[in-house]
C-alpha cells in the first residue's frame, strides 16, 4: 500500500485531490489544512509521495517541502499550485528538492501520470538507499 500526504489550505481541494486518489486501490490517501499538523505527522509515520500547495498562510509549499524533506528525505515530493511564478519554482527545485510540479487546475491524466513517476522515482530512491546499505556493510563502513 502507498502512502500519499496532501497539505493544501483550501478544503475543497484536499476532496477532490482525495477523490481522484481513492480510486486508486494500492494509495492510501491523508489530508491536511495545516502545514504545522502535516509536519507533525510526518515525525510519526512514512509516506512515499508528498504533494502540497505552494501559496498557504503561515508557510509556502516550498518551506513546508523543505521541513518534510528533514523529516523523511525518501519521501518524493511535488506542489500542486495555480499562482507560483518562475522564480517560485526555480526556488521550490533548489531548496525543497521538488520532483514535480503540477499547475492548478489539474488534469486528471497528468496528476496520474505524475503519481505513478513519483512512485517509480520513490521505489528508485529505496533501492539505492539499500545497495549503499549492502555496500557500507560489506565495507565494514
Amino acid at each position: 500500500m502507498r502512502e500519499l500526504l496532501l497539505v493544501d489550505d483550501e478544503p475543497l481541494v484536499l476532496r477532490s485531490l482525495q477523490r481522484s486518489f481513492r480510486r486508486k486501490e494500492d494509495c492510501a490517501v491523508e489530508t491536511y489544512t495545516d502545514p504545522e499538523q502535516a509536519l507533525a505527522r510526518l515525525q510519526t509515520k512514512n509516506f512515499d509521495v508528498i504533494i502540497s500547495d505552494y501559496r498557504m498562510p503561515g508557510m509556502n509549499g516550498t518551506e513546508f517541502l523543505r521541513a518534510a524533506r528533514e523529516l523523511q528525505p525518501r519521501a518524493v515530493r511535488m506542489i500542486l499550485s495555480g499562482q507560483a511564478d518562475q522564480q517560485a519554482l526555480v526556488h521550490a527545485i533548489n531548496e525543497a528538492h521538488i520532483f514535480r510540479f503540477l499547475d492548478k487546475p489539474w488534469d486528471e491524466t497528468t496528476l496520474e501520470e505524475a503519481l505513478q513517476a513519483a512512485y517509480a522515482e520513490r521505489d528508485r530512491l529505496l533501492e539505492e538507499s539499500t545497495l549503499a546499505g549492502m555496500y557500507r556493510r560489506e565495507q565494514g563502513l
